[in-house]
């Protein structure tokens, strides 16, 4: 099938090599441009537009990006946005994908010895806790959440998020299969079951937790109707989140993203040690090229990008808690405690 069939090139040094590089390169960029713009390495006109692109919901342009906002190209681009409710689209996207992937990761009985199937494998495991993610941020958006009729998202920001969930299940796929560099031992198997045990139960930690958080923030925005207009209700309605991480943190659901990530790419990590999505034969030294363990990165790459993207993110939304609500704790982080 398919996505065996794409990992099984990357082993044997086949067109499978073209999806890692493609995939690695867009895991990169956004990780670079993410840090670049969080850490304030581009110039100031640069910064303004990321953020202008990255604004949604609660965080409109702020005024330094609106003030750098000279020409009618400019203010064309920043007024290129789409309702804040086509988040849901992303979740739509990302289960039939991942979904799309899951079905087509199954062996068919026939193929040749390089394809035979000797179990359900880690990336199965993987892309099935990456659905049930998918699905049930689907839910929170449909059912718990609340898109204010006003909100907006940039253009960009939504191309960006159809592009992260069509590049996450193949990613998840490579990291898993593909880096298989030999036929395990007894030892590596009890090895990666630990570590897909320890990933799974880490993943399950941080996406309990998100929706700790979501739930939160919707009974938050619930209150508005009671308390918009009146003092403490906040710009729009919005309060002060409290509770669990929010105590520490501004942006907790964003952090309990990271973690399930964490658990995932652990989960990756742990598949090279064990029996694959498919057998095959112990490879060569010549056979195991820089592409192959680039695959191997490919999870841990995402997750670093995860963070980068997430953390600029956080830390404008942590600004405009400070903006917006002067008695906001000033001991809270934006995305991870004493780091950022």
């Amino acid at each position: 099938m398919m996505a065996l069939g794409l990992a099984a090139d990357v082993l044997q040094g086949g067109t499978g090599n073209l999806a890692v590089v493609l995939l690695s390169s867009y895991w990169a960029a956004v990780a670079a441009s993410s840090y670049a713009a969080l850490f304030n390495l581009l110039p100031r006109k640069w910064i303004s537009l990321v953020a202008t692109c990255a604004a949604r919901g609660k965080l409109p342009a702020s005024g330094e990006a609106r003030a750098n906002q000279k020409t009618r190209l400019e203010k064309r681009f920043k007024n290129m946005t789409v309702p804040h409710s086509w988040f849901t689209h992303f979740y739509i996207f990302g289960s039939l994908w991942a979904y799309f992937w899951l079905c087509n990761i199954q062996c068919e009985p026939n193929q040749g010895s390089d394809a035979q199937c000797v179990g359900s494998g880690g990336a199965t495991a993987v892309l099935a806790l990456f659905l049930a993610h998918t699905l049930r941020r689907l839910a929170e958006c449909l059912w718990v959440q609340t898109f204010r009729p006003a909100a907006t998202m940039h253009v960009a920001a939504y191309i960006f998020g159809l592009s992260y969930y069509a590049a996450m299940p193949p990613s998840l796929v490579l990291g898993s299969g593909a880096a298989l560099l030999g036929v395990p031992s007894a030892d590596a198997s009890v090895a990666a079951t630990c570590l897909h045990v320890i990933g799974g139960l880490i993943f399950t930690y941080g996406s309990a937790h998100q929706h700790f958080c979501h739930q939160r923030l919707a009974e938050l925005r619930s209150r508005t109707h009671h308390t918009q207009g009146r003092r403490g209700g906040g710009e729009c309605g919005y309060h002060i989140p409290h509770g669990g991480w929010f105590e520490h943190i501004s942006c907790a659901h964003y952090t309990a993203e990271v973690v399930l990530y964490i658990g995932l790419a652990i989960m990756c990590s742990a598949t090279p040690l064990s029996t694959s999505v498919f057998s095959v034969e112990p490879l060569s030294s010549a056979s195991t090229n820089h592409h192959t363990y680039t695959a191997m990165l490919i999870p841990w790459m995402a997750v670093l990008a995860v963070v980068g993207n997430l953390g600029f993110s956080a830390r404008e939304t942590h600004r405009w808690y400070r903006r917006t609500f002067p008695e906001y704790p000033r001991n809270r982080s934006a995305l991870l405690p004493g780091m950022l």
